[in-house]
């Protein structure tokens, strides 16, 4: 990952066209940890609603900052 706007990319593939607002938010929540945030959005992509998935992690009661390893952690906890 080289640059935000290759996140943003990223994220308008999976979430849609609009979609800048919640990668914002990703990144706010996530430290500004881009690895995090594509992880995030990997995860997403795999969901039969992506955008669902992403808000979910948003509306989230914690708010710790989504390492790699915790997004992958909750992508788990939510395929059961």
């Amino acid at each position: 990952m080289e640059s935000n706007s290759d996140l943003y990319r990223k994220g308008r593939s999976v979430l849609g066209k609009n979609s800048g607002g919640l990668i914002t938010k990703l990144l706010k929540l996530n430290g500004s940890k881009k690895m995090a945030v594509f992880q995030i959005l990997e995860n997403a992509a795999r969901k039969g609603d992506p955008k669902e998935y992403v808000g979910a992690i948003l509306r989230g009661k914690d708010k710790k900052p989504l390492t790699s390893k915790r997004a992958v952690m909750v992508d788990k906890v939510t395929d059961l």
